[in-house]
């Protein structure tokens, strides 16, 4: 079973009870990858050490022995101070994940295995000891381990020689293995085999491996960062934020030309293919008992694209076409965005950035929501609509034409469209014709609205872009309605252009859920008939006798599927329509000015009816009037 989540950089140090709310609330499992990013390089982590056992030694060991690069001394400044804030932990994350699995059941771990230690103790058995204990202690302690991967991206530590690797997975495999027989193993390859060969050389070695070990659980573990992809767009995005003034807010015309042009992409309908592609690769390459896990993407760089509408909507895009391609199999087990919950900008949660963000004055929470969370609780409903047992009639893409329902004659049907719209361009004229019950048809839509490409959630400006200030907050989209469409014998096209409201939003992603009831086989559905009222608007009284005559008529009146075989006239007396005739014509006289209200209520062959209402003003003739019609 497929199952999303997020990289775990960061998730501990940052979970407050409102982000566990918010998981709780997701109705599959999620998985996170622990521990994520540069952490798994030096994760030392016991339960008898705070947070995860860093170590300086170990820290400055890893540096002499693998970086030489001219950040050296910069970076290892920046990750010992990683180790002073990890001394001075409350408590082990072992034990903090441990109890985390009690608040949170729906939570899977992929415990990210640190393939450095045997080198660093020299010793095979305490190194291999620190990776199986802490998973043995997990667990012990009801963690959901999915799996294990060994290492994070250490093609490039290892600077792609394999072999050095695999004196890692000789030694490493066969401990973990002994220990938990069934865990599944998941190796690393490179990201990038279509374009370079060290990567393609890196990966042959790794499939080879995986399928010379048939009896090993093997799972692989691939990070498909859409770079290339979106490079066109990257190239255009400046340094420094032109400022100029645009409706009530600041927007950067400099930027908006790398943002047009990376929605042209991704509007694109191979958009996702590369990065489908990869997963393809990875298939092709292994038997089809090995597990795909993709435990980081995103579109990067990251400073560019983080936490705006676009980054959002090209996550929900390539989710949705990866659970259209894989939600049937279950090569592809694991998805997760970089990255789930952190000190970040472009986390689903982040911290709140005081000289950033604008956040309301009520706001108490630490961390806000950031755009992408919005596409992962989206996808987490939508995997949701195909996994139960409802008859999902249609999953595709929905972009503002017109669609099909064909009703069933005993079951309901639910048809569940993601969409990704430009209000700009959409259609959104609509015509609906009633039938005899209203609740025939409900539409609901769901999702995430903007008027700039780059609008954010928390209202800050760029990341990487300087002398950039907020612009819009993003909004959710959430309504619900019933509509009347024609009968539906045979099926019948209805547009849904209407749903959306330019004016509110001119960018929508989401989700639409359509609800159609059964009909009775057989049965054609009745069309309500049309009334219309034709008469004066203004009726004008005599000087010298006032009573005055004026005509009534329901000609333009008509019924769509009939005849209409009765006509009603009232008149509005002291709050009250009180009916004066059953005529389709009929002549009123009046002698006095008033406003007239009038109802005509129309009935067809098959009993249904309709209404209609006008009001027309009586006053006297005046000499105003005289002159006006002389000149006339």
């Amino acid at each position: 079973m497929m199952i999303f989540g997020g990289n775990g950089e960061g998730f501990l140090d940052n979970l407050r009870e409102p982000q566990k709310q918010a998981l709780s609330a997701l109705e599959n499992p999620f998985v996170v990858r622990l521990w994520g990013g540069a952490d798994a390089k030096w994760a030392l982590p016991s339960v008898d050490k705070p947070g995860l056992g860093m170590s300086a030694d170990f820290v400055n060991w890893f540096f002499n022995t693998y970086k030489s690069d001219e950040n050296f001394s910069e970076d290892l400044e920046k990750e010992l101070r990683k180790v002073t804030q990890d001394s001075e932990r409350s408590e082990s994350y072992l034990s903090m994940l441990a109890e985390l699995q009690t608040e949170l059941p729906n939570m899977n771990v992929i415990y990210n295995c640190n393939v450095f230690t045997n080198e660093y103790f020299q010793d095979e058995q305490i190194g291999n000891a620190v990776n199986v204990n802490a998973i043995k202690y997990l667990k012990e302690n009801g963690v959901n381990i999915l799996g294990t991967v060994l290492g994070n991206e250490v093609y490039s530590v290892y600077n792609f020689d394999f072999d050095k690797y695999k004196l890692v997975l000789e030694s490493l495999i066969p401990a973990i293995l002994e220990e938990f027989p069934d865990m599944k193993i998941g190796l690393v390859v490179a990201p990038e085999p279509f374009n370079r060969k060290d990567h393609a050389d890196w990966n042959t070695k790794v499939f080879a491996y995986i399928n010379e070990h048939p009896d090993i659980n093997w799972a692989v573990d691939v990070h498909p960062y859409l770079n290339q992809e979106v490079k066109e767009a990257s190239v255009k995005m400046p340094e420094a934020g032109t400022l100029v003034k645009s409706y009530e807010n600041q927007v950067f015309t400099s930027i908006e030309e790398g943002y047009d042009t990376l929605k042209n992409i991704i509007s694109e309908e191979e958009y996702t293919e590369p990065f489908l592609q990869f997963i393809e690769y990875v298939e092709s390459n292994t038997d089809p008992n090995v597990k795909i896990w993709a435990t980081e993407f995103n579109i990067i760089p990251a400073g560019f694209w983080a936490n705006t509408y676009l980054q959002a909507e090209s996550l929900f895009k390539i989710l949705v076409n990866t659970i259209f391609t894989y939600h049937a199999t279950d090569r592809l087990e694991a998805l997760c965005i970089h990255n789930l919950i952190g000190n970040w900008l472009w986390g689903m949660f982040s911290k709140v950035n005081t000289k950033a963000d604008l956040v309301p004055d009520n706001f108490t929470d630490e961390y806000i929501s950031r755009t992408s969370w919005e596409s992962f609780k989206l996808v987490d409903k939508l995997f949701s609509y195909i996994k139960n047992d409802q008859d999902v009639e249609l999953i595709e893409w929905y972009s503002g034409s017109n669609i099909t329902l064909v009703p069933d004659t005993e079951n309901v049907k639910f048809y569940h469209l993601p969409f990704m719209i430009d209000t700009a361009i959409v259609n959104m004229d609509a015509t609906t014709i009633g039938i005899s019950n209203p609740t025939d048809v409900q539409i609901s839509v769901e999702g995430l609205g903007a008027q700039n490409l780059y609008d954010s959630s928390g209202l800050f400006g760029m990341i990487d872009t300087k002398n950039s200030v907020p612009t819009q907050d993003v909004g959710q989209l959430n309504s619900t309605l019933v509509m009347h469409p024609a009968a539906f014998e045979g099926g019948e096209t209805v547009s849904l252009g209407y749903l959306f409201d330019p004016d509110l939003y001119r960018y929508l992603f989401g989700i639409m859920t359509i609800v159609v009831q059964p009909v009775e086989e057989n049965v054609v559905l009745n069309l309500d008939p049309v009334a219309e009222i034709t008469s004066p608007d203004e009726v004008l009284l005599r000087r010298r006798n006032p009573a005055t005559m004026f005509e009534l008529n329901a000609y333009n009146s008509f019924d769509p599927d009939g005849n209409i075989v009765a006509y009603e006239w009232y008149r509005l007396l002291d709050g009250e329509y009180v009916l004066f005739s059953e005529d389709p014509e009929v002549n009123v006289i009046v002698d006095e000015p008033l406003d007239l209200t009038i109802q005509l209520r129309v009935l067809d062959s098959d009993g249904a009816s309709s209404t209609a209402y006008k009001t027309i003003t009586v006053r006297k003739f005046s000499w105003r009037d005289y002159f006006l019609n002389w000149f006339k």
